[in-house]
């Protein structure tokens, strides 16, 4: 059953329910055939096993359900087909991770558009602090930036160090998230703990796109960090001509 359901066989899953074959059967990590047709995106598979009565919310070793793995790995077919089996959708793993956590870092929009749908909450903190909205800033997936604005994602939540989704688009160079938390009014002069700035980081990084469009939506130049720099010193270190020019 669970090679079947691994390799997207829906007939022979099919085959062996009728057989009398065991659903909730597990390998030696806690695996069921529902997780590995859910980790590998085999939507008939995960439908076969979920219409015969699979547990959609049975845990692996590492507290991996179905619907984290779906997620993950982008199946928004397996996500859908999950959460209207009765999947939990705040499951966290052993880390800390929830579904829409994983979708929003790995830039699966389908994924977290699916799990706003379902009422997932878009604002618990997660690993390192984050939020699924500050997952998806930092790695540059703007289309999920965007879901999760639309879905009123808090803009303005915080790291532990102070930093913010806007901090964290603008550190990675990733002006398209930047440009979409500017729009939806993210504050582009917040100090993180050690009075970091999204433009303090766009210029020390050489981000020039995300450094010329904090400026041109009011970000300070003039703002010292605990280290003594300002955006217009890193900028003047970094030779960035076209920045420096908006600053003046």
């Amino acid at each position: 059953m669970m090679l079947s359901a691994q390799n997207g066989h829906d007939l022979c899953v099919r085959a062996l329910i009728k057989a009398g074959a065991s659903v909730d059967a597990v390998n030696n990590e806690g695996v069921t055939a529902l997780i590995k047709a859910a980790e590998a995106g085999h939507d008939l598979c995960a439908l076969e096993l979920i219409k015969a009565g699979a547990d959609v919310n049975a845990t692996e070793e590492d507290d991996y359900t179905a619907l984290i793995f779906a997620c993950q790995n982008g199946h928004d077919l397996c996500v859908r087909a999950l959460i209207e089996a009765g999947a939990n959708i705040e499951a966290t793993e052993n880390k800390g991770w929830t579904a829409i956590m994983l979708a929003a870092r790995n830039g699966h929009d389908l994924c977290v558009l699916a799990l706003i749908e379902a009422k997932a909450e878009i604002d618990k903190i997660g690993p390192q602090g984050f939020t699924a909205l500050m997952f998806a800033s930092s790695s540059g997936h703007d289309l999920c930036v965007r879901a999760l604005i639309k879905a009123k994602a808090d803009l303005e939540k915080q790291t532990k160090k102070g930093n913010t989704a806007l901090i964290l688009a603008s550190q990675n160079g990733h002006d398209l998230c930047a440009q979409a938390l500017i729009e939806a009014k993210a504050n582009v002069n917040h100090e993180n703990s050690k009075h970091v700035t999204a433009l303090n980081l766009a210029c020390e990084n050489a981000h020039e796109a995300c450094a010329l469009l904090l400026l041109q939506s009011g970000a300070r130049a003039d703002v010292t960090d605990d280290w003594g720099g300002s955006p217009l010193s890193i900028a003047q270190k970094k030779s960035m001509g076209r920045v420096l020019a908006l600053m003046q």
